[in-house]
């Protein structure tokens, strides 16, 4: 806005300052009360190839430069903005891909993609799909944090927007990711370490994330559709308030946040069970329509109890469902 009343007062002018109103009341509508902050937009308007997103001063100072002082071409560079606002904004707001959209480098390549309107809605869909899954291999299995990958994903979202990669390159690229560090990557070193072996303390979104994933296998296999409804409601609330411990913590078993001992169930259910022991609660994990939760009320009915045995059990069945649906 700035830079269209520095500059001429023509019919042009008007005619811009008027796409300029629409466009910033396009971009609060999206935000809402979001405070949302990011160098995305400005780090694709530099001229070189960075390794990290421009810092906010730095990023407005390049699309004030590519803006100039033509009113078309600061127009155009708004129309750049709200559109990169509009994808950040359905990005972060979609509550299954939290655990992969924390880590602001991988998502910048999510937003270059999303941008990418050349690109039929299915090919969009497949790219997106490679990058959830690429993303929480590195940030989620394997535990890496934002250093991990910084420069490479960073890199790889300018080309994206930049260079117009085409998409058997970005396929390239995003599982070139996980070959810069292979044994780090390798999904039989993961699964065969102790990282399992508390997925709660400070993993409790990546672990809701895992188990509606085994959740939708779950599904597919058997023909079903998942309750929607139900899983809206798990997403909606804290995690804290959806992760069930089925041997509970108030046994103080030493294999109380494995991965075979935490399941879903819906928010209020949950704290209902309380300290319950897990023969009590197996009929309530199977009436409660999660699939993997379902699951575990059959073993526990099956053998009548609940054992470290039950629970690697478990464990191993999500590692095996890990190994193929991340390999």
């Amino acid at each position: 806005m700035g830079a269209l009343f520095e500059n001429s007062k023509s019919q042009t002018h008007k005619d811009a300052v008027k796409d300029m109103h629409n466009i910033w009341g396009e971009i609060y509508t999206f935000l809402g009360k979001q405070d949302m902050r990011g160098g995305e937009a400005g780090t694709w308007e530099n001229d070189t190839r960075p390794s990290k997103l421009l810092p906010e001063s730095e990023a407005t100072d390049r699309l004030l430069a590519a803006a100039g002082t033509e009113p078309a071409t600061i127009v155009a560079v708004a129309r750049k903005l709200r559109d990169t606002v509009h994808a950040l904004v359905d990005l972060t707001a979609n509550a299954r891909l939290r655990a992969v959209t924390g880590i602001v480098n991988a998502h910048f390549v999510a937003v270059a993609i999303m941008l990418r309107d050349d690109f039929p809605a299915g090919t969009r869909n497949a790219l997106m799909a490679k990058w959830e899954k690429v993303t929480f291999r590195i940030y989620g299995l394997a535990r890496k944090d934002s250093r991990s990958g910084l420069g490479e994903f960073v890199r790889l979202g300018y080309d994206i927007a930049k260079e117009r990669l085409p998409a058997p390159e970005i396929e390239k690229r995003l599982d070139g990711l996980l070959a810069s560090d292979t044994d780090d990557f390798d999904l039989d070193r993961i699964t065969q370490s102790d990282l399992f072996d508390d997925c709660y303390t400070g993993w409790e979104e990546q672990l809701r994330y895992l188990l509606i994933r085994y959740d939708e296998h779950l599904a597919k296999n058997a023909g079903q559709k998942l309750n929607e409804n139900l899983w809206k409601k798990i997403w909606g609330e804290d995690t804290s308030k959806s992760i069930e411990h089925i041997s509970p913590q108030s046994a103080g078993k030493r294999y109380m946040h494995h991965l075979g001992n935490l399941a879903l169930l819906p928010p209020g259910v949950n704290s209902s069970l309380s300290d319950k022991p897990p023969a009590e609660k197996a009929k309530t994990y199977e009436d409660d329509g999660i699939l993997g939760t379902v699951e575990v009320g059959k073993m526990i009915r099956k053998d009548g109890k609940w054992t470290e045995i039950t629970v690697r059990e478990r464990q191993k069945l999500l590692l095996e469902f890990i190994r193929k649906e991340w390999g």
